[in-house]
């Protein structure tokens, strides 16, 4: 991601540092292992007290529960209450510029998803959730590659796919939560609300498909059979009588498809013959 891109996603983030060590230290450690051990955890809150959240945060069973104080912070100082945790998204990406496009298929599940409800207009948005285990996470957002690299490019993959199976009209938010893994009670979340028109360009300069994609019918571009021999890809909305010339016969309609005869049937007729007569309507 380049600087100018860089910078534009700073001006759409809110950034906070969370303390949240009156409940506790949680896990610390280096390495894959702590980091499945929060996924797992948290996995686990959300599951056990969705939908109850304001009854919990009443409760005193909190402050011995480091994953618990994590998610409140989250709930009171950005306004996101969580609906689902592990959530599978999965989707086809494609270009629409080239005539035999190659096919992405991308599938994960996003750490969780949430309501995020704007304080101000009481708005209501949907936002990716996503928590990093990682050894360093005060100078995460100003030196860390990955802040602005694969970890933000892996969530507005995940934003774009729920977008698309929920047929949002606009990109969920995005909340990246860095969790200090040798103080094991720091986070450094960041609320994307907004993204650069860049990204968005690039987003929809693909071909987004819960379904894979068929390839098209391809026809040889022959006269007398077609008006125009250009190879390209043939826009649904054409009209046949656009595509095909007006001294094409069915012969040639034939020899293109390798089809023996052609016969046209009276469908609606045949239906209707076959309910007002009961001897037509047994066989």
């Amino acid at each position: 991601m380049n600087k100018g891109v860089k910078t534009e996603f700073r001006w759409e983030q809110r950034l906070e540092d969370v303390t949240f060590g009156e409940s506790g230290i949680g896990k610390r450690g280096k390495g894959n292992t702590v980091g499945q051990h929060w996924d797992k955890e948290l996995s686990s809150k959300i599951q056990e007290h969705q939908a109850k959240w304001n009854d919990l945060f009443q409760q005193t069973q909190i402050q011995s529960q480091p994953e618990l104080s994590l998610l409140r912070k989250i709930v009171v100082q950005f306004n996101i209450e969580y609906l689902d945790s592990h959530f599978p998204l999965y989707g086809y990406m494609y270009s629409k510029t080239k005539e035999s496009p190659k096919v992405y298929l991308w599938q994960g599940d996003a750490d969780a998803v949430g309501w995020y409800r704007d304080s101000s207009s009481g708005e209501k948005k949907y936002v990716i959730v996503d928590w990093k285990a990682l050894k360093e996470t005060v100078e995460f957002w100003n030196k860390n590659t990955d802040a602005y690299g694969k970890f933000l490019h892996q969530c507005l993959v995940y934003a774009r796919l729920l977008q698309l199976h929920l047929e949002l009209a606009y990109l969920p938010h995005i909340l990246i939560i860095p969790i200090n893994s040798f103080s094991g009670d720091q986070a450094n979340p960041a609320l994307f609300y907004g993204y650069p028109e860049k990204c968005k360009e690039m987003l929809e300069s693909f071909v987004w498909s819960a379904k894979l994609p068929e390839p098209a019918q391809k026809i040889k571009g022959k006269q007398p059979l077609l008006n125009d021999i250009t190879a390209r890809k043939v826009d649904e909305n054409t009209l046949l009588t656009e595509l095909f010339s007006k001294e094409a016969k069915v012969s040639d309609l034939l020899e293109e498809f390798g089809w023996h005869a052609l016969e046209v049937t009276a469908a609606e007729i045949e239906s209707e013959w076959s309910e007002k007569d009961p001897i037509l309507a047994i066989f």
